[in-house]
């Protein structure tokens, strides 16, 4: 925010859009093996809510993730210490994740048990929105 001639900078908003009339959350949906995959995504701070669903996680199982760097859009990723513990009861774990900004999906690279490294892709679960994803002002970030 500019104050006359000050600029200041607000740390809880960890990147200001650079765009106004972006999309600054947007949810994707993917599934494989059974189990069915809901990431809402901030595309700013890039931390995601994350829901698994189905028979072979045992149910539903739910939390936040981000990337390791806060500037990545891909790599390897932390999971909030309930999520990471009720996955690793699963014997599942979540390797890496890609945000592909032009491609519009996210991949996760994950190893589960018997099948060893998956790979699950997910796609918007609305059509193409009205609004660009937003993109964090790389002087802000």
């Amino acid at each position: 925010m500019l104050v006359g001639s000050l600029a200041i900078r607000f740390p809880a908003m960890s990147g200001i859009v650079a765009a106004v009339g972006c999309a600054d959350r947007r949810t994707f949906v993917g599934s494989l093996y059974g189990v069915n995959a809901r990431v809402n995504i901030d595309m700013i701070s890039r931390v995601a809510d994350v829901e698994l669903s189905g028979v072979p996680v045992g149910g539903r199982v739910a939390g936040k993730g981000w990337f390791k760097s806060k500037t990545a859009e891909a790599g390897p990723v932390e999971l909030e210490e309930t999520f990471f513990n009720a996955l690793r009861r699963r014997r599942i774990s979540i390797v890496r994740a890609a945000l592909d900004r032009q491609k519009n999906t996210i991949t996760v690279i994950t190893n589960v048990p018997v099948l060893g490294s998956a790979t699950l892709i997910l796609k918007p679960e609305a059509p193409s929105e009205t609004f660009p994803l937003c993109v964090p002002d790389p002087d802000l970030v």
